[in-house]
């Protein structure tokens, strides 16, 4: 019988990270190699379990509010393609906005689409490319997602990080208030809690928070940010 640590490299050759889609085949063996892997594993199902039951955890929101803050607005979500902005898409068009709209660079796949939404394609980097989007789209609410949520590669692609959380975040939030946008609201993260750190995602998720600080003392418009703990399958626990 297979050990833990081959069934897993067994995984990682059958799916080399990258892959935006896999072959029937592919998951046919990812399928079978789970299975191996839960026999391997005596406590894999009750894990499961617990996996699922943090998966339905919900918190209580003040849903008349939201309904009154987002019925008929322009909604902008950056990186709406993407597993938390997927999830924030499909809530937001709950509430009745006049127009939803996803801006990303389209390298996210595999989340559902709102059929309703506008999924337009710009990278927050490119300043020039973000100014048209928001010139056309005029939000009244931007939700921003777009960045390097990955911690780990964060520390492999420093220049890619700091120009999409740091640069990207400061064009955003620039922008949004040179257009009108009457709500500006960040995802951050836990680990920001920290003002100095030498880790590179932490870094630059705090220099976010600074660049927003800023903005908020130059403009009329409200911003605000988030500070996420976890995500697990589209839940914030």
């Amino acid at each position: 019988m297979a050990t833990v640590p081959e069934i897993i490299l067994a995984m990682r050759e059958a799916a080399p990270a990258g892959q935006e889609d896999l072959a029937g085949t592919v998951i046919s063996e990812l399928q079978s190699l789970t299975q191996a892997l839960m026999s391997a594993m005596p406590d894999a199902e009750e894990e499961c379990r617990h996996f699922a039951s943090i998966n339905r955890r919900r918190i209580a929101v003040r849903d008349h509010e939201l309904q009154a803050w987002l019925r008929g607005k322009s909604v902008l979500v950056t990186g709406g393609t993407g597993c938390v902005g997927a999830a924030l898409m499909a809530e937001i068009a709950l509430r009745g906005p006049q127009r939803l709209v996803s801006v990303s660079r389209g390298l996210t796949g595999g989340w559902p689409r709102i059929a309703a939404a506008e999924y337009l394609r710009a990278d927050i980097t490119d300043r020039t490319s973000l100014a048209a989007v928001l010139s056309q789209v005029r939000p009244d609410v931007v939700f921003h997602l777009a960045a390097q949520r990955d911690p780990g590669l964060a520390e492999r692609e420093v220049q890619r990080t700091v120009a999409t959380n740091v640069f990207g975040t400061r064009n955003v939030v620039e922008l949004c208030t040179e257009f009108g946008a009457a709500d500006v609201i960040c995802a951050s993260t836990g680990k920001a809690l920290r003002p100095y750190s030498r880790e590179v995602y932490t870094a630059a998720k705090r220099a976010a928070e600074w660049i927003l600080a800023r903005g908020a003392t130059r403009t009329n418009s409200r911003l605000s940010a988030v500070r996420f703990t976890h995500v697990v399958d589209n839940s914030i626990i």
